[in-house]
């Protein structure tokens, strides 16, 4: 019986276009797909502002620094030494990192290491980050939101 209504359904969805319409539809898909994005593309300075998650106030001004290969990645945050940062994953539109431990910008004197995905969106890196903070009360994560543009 499943059988049966599978091919039901395929001939049904088959009989709404021609074979060759879906063929072209497939086709200009596959060629609107961007490629991959790799370290090369994203090598080079770009100049990040952070806010939190519900707030267009920036808290944080930096500098991400991306070499062509992924073992030089650094991020500087005004006033601060550099921080090395981790890529975890490159993959599609996106980059995957870990930053840290290093000194809170918001808890002054508290450690914080943080995951962030990045995703190329005309031109600009737009970020989601998860603060993890070191300390034992209920509130040691924040969800904070970041972009950066690539420097002249």
């Amino acid at each position: 019986m499943r059988r049966f209504v599978f091919t039901a359904l395929a001939v049904a969805v088959a009989g709404c276009g021609g074979a060759q319409d879906q063929a072209e539809t497939a086709t200009q898909a596959a060629e609107t797909t961007a490629p991959a994005l790799t370290a090369a593309d994203l090598a080079g300075t770009w100049n990040m502002e952070t806010m939190t998650e519900t707030s267009d106030s920036v808290i944080a001004r930096g500098v991400l620094n991306f070499g062509a290969d992924t073992n030089s990645w650094t991020m500087t945050l005004e006033g601060r030494p550099p921080v090395p940062v981790q890529v975890i994953a490159i993959a599609g539109d996106s980059v995957v990192t870990r930053t840290g431990p290093f000194e809170s910008v918001l808890r002054p004197g508290v450690m914080v290491t943080t995951d962030a995905v990045y995703r190329l969106q005309n031109g600009m890196l737009m970020g989601r980050t998860v603060a993890h903070y070191s300390v034992t009360t209920p509130d040691s994560v924040l969800v904070l939101r970041s972009h950066a543009m690539r420097a002249q």
